[in-house]
């Protein structure tokens, strides 16, 4: 069989069940395949008894997770590569649900905002919170009509920080909407353009 560099593990794991009479369920494992490469496998594995409740055998069960893993690994790998662009552009995207109210920021969002996302809970009303004052209306009412009007907007506006520092930021949103008319949710991209404005 060609799993044979497996083997010795495979036999100790059904060893240890029959001998403890515990059940492992749903752990991952390797297992090379009969072209000579690595198969990801989800394993569960119980102890078989007979009547008097005396274990006597095990029996296994694989599931085939290779191309499961691949597409995880890829999807990791993508994330990565956006938050790297999100960083190196200073633009960070954000998706806001207008069922729930639950607005999701990326990672360069909190990094613009300055914001530790553990001690923060994004909602609209907090991102607005962090608009300058001068500002917040203007921002509000833009995305107010936005979804009135079922058009996209694009706005620049200032950020307060502690101390009276400022950030500026230039803000693009488009809004989905359902067969019915109802808008779904609002997607947009947030640019710290601070260097561009003081020029």
């Amino acid at each position: 069989m060609p799993w044979r560099e497996q083997a010795g593990q495979y036999r100790d794991d059904d060893r240890r069940i029959m001998q403890s009479g515990i059940p492992n369920i749903g752990y991952e494992e390797q297992q090379t395949t009969l072209d000579g490469n690595r198969a990801w496998l989800r394993t569960s594995k119980v102890p078989l008894r007979d009547g008097a409740g005396r274990v006597i055998g095990v029996l296994g069960i694989y599931d085939d997770i290779t191309e499961s893993r691949r597409m995880t690994e890829v999807l990791r790998h993508s994330r990565r590569s956006l938050a790297e662009a999100q960083r190196i552009g200073r633009m960070g995207s954000w998706e806001l649900d207008l069922e729930s109210g639950e607005l999701a920021w990326s990672e360069e969002i909190f990094h613009i905002f300055e914001i530790d996302p553990e001690r923060f809970s994004a909602s609209y009303e907090s991102f607005l919170a962090l608009i300058h004052p001068d500002d917040r209306d203007r921002v509000n009412d833009a995305y107010t009509e936005s979804l009135k009007l079922r058009m996209p907007y694009e706005i620049e506006h200032r950020l307060l920080f502690p101390g009276g520092r400022v950030k500026h930021v230039r803000e693009r949103c488009e809004t989905l909407y359902g067969e019915d008319g109802r808008p779904l949710k609002s997607l947009g991209t947030v640019q710290d353009v601070t260097d561009h404005a003081l020029a």
